[in-house]
């Protein structure tokens, strides 16, 4: 026992000084960051190639952001937006992207956040915009916010590149906040960030790894068994999460019956998402797109009207962010949702059209995921998945 309690200090230890390094790009100061994002390419933007009303309000927006006269920088960049000529609604970007930068490098970072703001307002899936925010709020130690909207803007990214990005800023700030909570011995801050990384990346093992050592670090045991079980197949890390397992079951103050069970459920693939078959009301089969960004799990109108059992209907509304904006639509509790061997029963789903994914019923969310602890392998493609 003393033997395998001070292996899991110094894997622990090694663990978070070894993950630091294995990404791999060079972190840059916290000010570089800000200052330099990779925004889009400036368009030919001459002012003299405008004509009449947007020549008028770009000079007012050029204008009302130097003076930083923000109702005015709101009336002009939106009318700017809305025109139909990209070269205007580019252009108005690229300049408030701009002043932005140099606002940060100014240090006002109350005016620059204000200024994402006027993008977000007319763009919620600005993917520039979102990287600029998270990077003001982790300035300000904000962490777990600054990785929401990380997470938020990859569920937006066109393409592999920019998903790569994004992963790339997720792996500065996560390196950032686990030295900063390391230094300060804040274990249980580190347990946290760990619990909320595997929901966020639940195809990244090494999070998994580093839940697992907090775990046995806080001498929960079970737990941390649990955890490693989910991805002790995977190929990046499965031999260490294997190592660890034979330590464990040599510990005989485990108990096995606190250990939750792992169950595996195949998944199809849909591009960079994956799709996993679910059981409603234990009556109707429907294919769920796996969405950890999704806070509800939702339906297609098509998909909830075939329902026949009952379902409980309290005329609730919520928003919803869809590619076309916020939209309100209705909220109803069905009886019971099971995937595998799990099930949840009473559990709310929201109605409403999926864009982009005519071959799905529905998204499956975080009110349905929260419940279960789980691993997507993407080598395999099995959702894994043990009882919280």
């Amino acid at each position: 026992m003393r033997t395998f309690s001070i292996s899991v200090i110094v894997l622990f230890a090694g663990i978070l000084s070894g993950w630091l390094f294995r990404d791999h790009f060079e972190e840059q100061s916290l000010e570089n960051q800000l200052v330099i994002l990779d925004a889009p390419a400036k368009p030919n933007e001459s002012v003299a190639s405008f004509t009449g009303e947007a020549d008028a309000l770009y000079q007012a927006l050029n204008g009302a952001l130097i003076t930083q006269d923000s109702k005015t920088v709101i009336a002009s960049y939106s009318q700017l937006s809305n025109m139909r000529d990209d070269n205007f609604q580019q252009a108005a970007h690229s300049r408030v992207i701009s002043q932005i930068n140099q606002v940060i490098d100014r240090g006002q970072f109350a005016y620059a956040e204000s200024l994402v703001y006027v993008l977000l307002d007319e763009d919620h899936r600005d993917f520039t915009a979102l990287q600029l925010l998270s990077m003001l709020r982790s300035s300000s130690g904000q962490y777990i916010e600054a990785l929401d909207i990380l997470y938020e803007a990859k569920g937006y990214a066109l393409n592999v590149e920019e998903i790569a990005r994004i992963i790339s800023k997720i792996r500065t700030i996560v390196n950032q906040y686990e030295e900063k909570l390391r230094l300060a011995n804040k274990n249980y801050q580190l347990l946290e960030l760990y619990n909320y990384l595997t929901r966020m990346e639940p195809d990244y093992s090494p999070h998994f790894i580093k839940l697992a050592t907090m775990q046995l670090f806080n001498d929960d045991k079970a737990s941390a068994r649990s955890s490693l079980a989910l991805v002790s197949q995977d190929p990046l890390i499965g031999s260490q999460a294997r190592e660890m397992l034979r330590e464990l079951q040599i510990d005989q103050t485990v108990n096995e019956d606190s250990v939750g069970w792992v169950g595996n459920v195949p998944l199809k693939r849909r591009g960079q998402h994956f799709v996993v078959n679910a059981l409603v009301n234990q009556s109707y089969s429907v294919d769920l797109l796996i969405d950890t960004g999704a806070s509800l799990t939702i339906f297609t109108p098509a998909m909830f009207s075939q329902l026949r059992t009952s379902y409980s209907d309290e005329g609730k509304l919520t928003s919803f962010n869809t590619a076309n904006g916020s939209v309100q639509a209705p909220v109803y509790t069905i009886d019971s949702l099971r995937i595998g061997e799990w099930q949840v029963n009473d559990i709310e789903v929201g109605v409403l059209e999926i864009a982009g994914e005519p071959s799905v019923d529905g998204l499956l969310g975080m009110n349905y995921l929260r419940h279960v602890q789980f691993f997507i392998d993407q080598k395999s493609e099995v959702l894994r998945f043990s009882k919280q």
